[in-house]
């Protein structure tokens, strides 16, 4: 009874203990992993919001940019009153601004077929009847280039202008230098040709804060894409030479540099939206060279991943 009882009594006190302290070790092993790979999959994931973010910042750009002066198969605006391009440039490394002007290229139902005799049965010459439905994007008062491949007119949509029971526009040409319609006729054309309506598109890119206070890239005042803390612009004219500033930009711009300085955004719910440990506010001094240009990020005590892109964008209209 002796012997029996002596080998069922159990775990010593100090089994016990090495048995726990093996434990929490394996068990602390096991938390810093989990630590780490969320610490890793948060970088991960910050990493590919800011490429992401740029990406699209790239792309608005880049299709405006190379839409830049498109206002038909004829770029020859016979009022001079619109400028392809127009820079905005900052001083002290604030970011720059751009307005881009072009013809919406995909109105549907734009063209209609008139030659300049046929203007006598219309009382009011100033209206344009199209051959499909007013595109529900047109408002009154809309800038609209009308034109055909000989040259281009810039005109707004009156006041209550859209008749969508006729289909027909009426311009208001008063504060234009467009005459009537007879004027936007190529006057070397034999055969009138199609006369093309497109709503005028321009677009004003800049840099400010959001809603939600984090820099953004803003069209015409729209918050478009979040994390972009700067915006650096440089041109080039059609007959060549270096890139020069927007300060002083060529009167024909061919071809845009751009940099935008990027910035990681996170989702968790922190006053600054912090990312990051202590050492990444010391290895990020806040200082970025964006084209020459020496700028500051917009609030370098905010940890987080920042990155630099840059490209070259072609002004595609001016063959035209």
């Amino acid at each position: 009874m002796i012997t029996k009882y002596r080998y069922s009594r159990g775990f010593s006190l100090t089994e016990l203990l090495v048995a726990m302290v093996i434990g929490l070790l394996l068990l602390g092993g096991l938390v810093t992993l989990m630590v780490n790979s969320k610490k890793n999959y948060s970088q991960q994931d910050y990493s590919a919001r800011l490429q992401e973010n740029a990406r699209f910042a790239m792309q608005f750009l880049t299709y405006d940019i190379r839409m830049a002066g498109y206002f038909g198969c004829s770029n020859n605006i016979i009022n001079n009153s619109v400028a392809a391009i127009t820079p905005t440039e900052s001083a002290s490394g604030a970011p720059d601004s751009i307005t881009i002007t072009y013809g919406e290229p995909y109105d549907p139902g734009s063209e209609i077929s008139l030659n300049p005799s046929a203007y006598s049965p219309y009382s009011t010459p100033n209206t344009l009847f199209l051959n499909n439905t007013v595109p529900s994007t047109w408002k009154d008062g809309d800038t609209l280039v009308v034109g055909d491949c000989g040259s281009n007119s810039i005109a707004d949509i009156a006041a209550s202008g859209i008749n969508l029971a006729t289909n027909s526009v009426v311009l208001d040409l008063s504060n234009t230098s467009a005459g009537n319609l007879g004027r936007i006729y190529d006057p070397n054309s034999t055969t009138g040709g199609p006369i093309t309506v497109r709503r005028l598109v321009s677009n004003v890119y800049t840099i400010a804060n959001g809603q939600s206070g984090i820099p953004t890239l803003m069209r015409n005042n729209q918050e478009l894409v979040e994390g972009i803390e700067n915006l650096q612009l440089l041109y080039q004219s059609l007959s060549g030479g270096g890139f020069v500033t927007g300060a002083s930009p060529p009167s024909n711009i061919a071809a845009v540099q751009l940099a935008a300085l990027v910035r990681s955004v996170s989702n968790e719910n922190l006053s600054d939206r912090e990312y990051g440990s202590g050492a990444d506010i010391t290895q990020d001094k806040g200082q970025y060279t964006l084209l020459g240009t020496n700028v500051s990020s917009d609030t370098p005590t905010i940890r987080g991943q920042r990155r630099v892109f840059n490209s070259t964008l072609m002004v595609r209209n001016h063959s035209l």
